[in-house]
């Protein structure tokens, strides 16, 4: 399947990346290694996660504080909405296309 991305989901991407770099060097490699892995569960199979709100399903991070809110559009694509941390507004970035 392909994987589609808001510009700022991929905005958000970069800036976990630069906040986790603050605090460690190893911190942005492993949330990214993270990062990946869980995008390819979702590519695999992305009806993996329920639907919680308007047709968005959510992927949850492991070892770090994040989800990944995704849905799957008219034609079979994934789009990926949002990168955010689990403190922010649970409505977060859905109401993006």
């Amino acid at each position: 399947m392909t994987i589609k991305y808001h510009p700022l989901a991929k905005t958000e991407l970069l800036e976990t990346l630069r906040f986790y770099k603050d605090i460690s060097y190893k911190l942005p490699t492993a949330f990214l290694h993270e990062y990946n892995y869980l995008i390819e569960l979702i590519e695999t199979n992305p009806l993996r996660n329920s639907i919680r709100k308007n047709e968005i399903r959510f992927q949850n991070f492991k070892k770090f504080p994040y989800v990944i809110c995704y849905r799957l559009d008219e034609t079979k694509q994934i789009r990926i909405l949002a990168i955010r941390h689990k403190r922010r507004n649970a409505d977060y970035g859905l109401g993006r296309d």
